[in-house]
């Protein structure tokens, strides 16, 4: 799949209730990946201190090239769900 050049900033969920706009939550894609990276580190570290821990920081890097594909195709919607008058959107902008 060719992507477009721009990345992805924001993820933005929103819903709605008979067509107004009730929720809308932008989540800034920048932090969260610092956030998970940061996360990873702290894990590693921990590993290497004080041995196994419950979580590996490989879920961790798994999960920052994940969020790292998402972003990498622009502006696109990747859900819209419709259930009565409901609806719930996730965007990328």
């Amino acid at each position: 799949m060719l992507t477009k050049g721009r990345r992805s900033f924001f993820m933005i969920v929103s819903s709605s209730l008979n067509g107004k706009r009730r929720l809308f939550i932008p989540i800034p894609l920048f932090v969260v990946d610092v956030t998970i990276r940061s996360a990873a580190d702290f894990i590693w570290f921990w590993e290497q201190l004080f041995g196994s821990f419950r979580l590996h920081s490989s879920y961790f890097y798994q999960l920052i090239l994940l969020i790292q594909e998402l972003r990498k195709y622009g502006r696109y919607r990747m859900i819209e769900i419709e259930i009565d008058n409901i609806k719930v959107l996730v965007d990328f902008y």
